[in-house]
């Protein structure tokens, strides 16, 4: 299950804790930059882990993320961009 949130403090705050956790640290971890989505200024941060884990990100962030509601739009473009570094490697390797 994927999840993204709006990052409200520092991102390499957030990225330190997460990445400190043994059990956060071990999930698809990412962070995007809003300007380059065209949805904003800051970054967004996006998990893709069970439920208990996106319970605990949650929990250990807690005041320095919020659900973002633009969340189908970041996964759209996540998507959009895989299936474009696909389709590049393929031609290179084709």
């Amino acid at each position: 299950m994927k999840e993204v949130w709006l990052i409200k403090g520092e991102k390499n705050k957030v990225e330190n804790i997460l990445k400190g956790d043994d059990t956060t640290s071990r999930h698809s971890i990412s962070f995007r930059d809003l300007s380059s989505m065209n949805l904003g200024d800051g970054y967004v941060l996006i998990v893709d882990a069970p439920e208990d884990v996106l319970k605990k990100v949650e929990t250990l962030c807690e005041g320095m993320i919020e659900k973002f509601d633009k969340k189908d739009e970041v996964l759209k473009i996540l998507k959009e961009d895989e299936e474009k570094a696909i389709n590049g490697f393929g031609s290179i390797f084709g």
